[in-house]
């Protein structure tokens, strides 16, 4: 089963919470460095060490999360007074404030329909799911600011884990990390190809060249949510 950082972090792993902070990685080589070293093993482990029937077997990521919007927008400014929509989520609501915006709290089922009657005027995805979901017929404004990776890990369920034999249980690590690799090797390419394919059919598509500004004003966000485990956040960020 794949899981979001975020769905880990509401089971109460506090270190998965820490992969969904906003700006953390600055690129997706900086992800890979983070799921292919020691400490992700450390992240995979999380859920056996704090009594969860789950483990952890590999890492993968669904590219850099986005916002879209249903009118032009051209940088950080134009978030101000803007509703846009969040999960249950105290790391983005913090981070939409941030920003300026006003977060507006709408179920992803009833996203489209939201969006369409002017309910919020904004939300979030990776450019995948923002394609697959056709939120740029509602919202064709895309603003490529990268805020979150979507890292998810693929876990397993102790009920269906102590079923397998030793030789059994080796060859689902080994499906994993074979997955993990191929992951890294075309996600970017087949998120291009998507990105390509919206422009083509008029996706309006804004570039953030420099993300200072972002960073910045997501610093309240930031230092509130990694003040408790500040060491182990900044040896992520020291991955880069």
């Amino acid at each position: 089963m794949r899981i979001s950082a975020f769905a880990l972090s509401s089971y109460g792993c506090q270190k998965a919470m820490l992969l969904s902070i906003p700006y953390t990685f600055v690129s997706r080589e900086h992800f890979w460095k983070f799921a292919n070293s020691p400490l992700a093993a450390e992240f995979l482990a999380e859920p056996q060490t704090i009594g969860l029937p789950l483990r952890g077997i590999c890492y993968g990521e669904e590219g850099f999360r986005h916002f879209f919007f249903k009118d032009a927008v051209a940088g950080i400014k134009d978030l101000k007074g803007k509703k846009i929509r969040v999960s249950e989520d105290p790391v983005m609501t913090g981070m939409v404030r941030n920003l300026g915006a006003n977060p507006t709290v709408v179920n992803f089922t009833e996203l489209y329909s939201a969006l369409q009657t002017g309910v919020t005027d904004a939300a979030e995805q990776p450019i995948a799911n923002y394609r697959s979901n056709a939120f740029q017929e509602v919202a064709p404004y895309l603003l490529l600011d990268g805020h979150t990776l979507g890292a998810v890990q693929l876990i397993i369920a102790d009920s269906g884990w102590n079923k397998l034999s030793e030789q059994q249980r080796e060859w689902v690590m080994e499906a994993g990390k074979y997955a993990s690799q191929e992951n890294a090797k075309i996600s970017e390419a087949a998120e291009k190809k998507v990105l390509d394919e919206l422009r083509a059919g008029g996706t309006h598509v804004v570039e953030v060249e420099n993300k200072a500004e972002w960073v910045a004003a997501c610093q309240e966000t930031i230092k509130s949510n990694t003040s408790s485990q500040a060491t182990l956040y900044q040896q992520i960020v020291d991955l880069q």
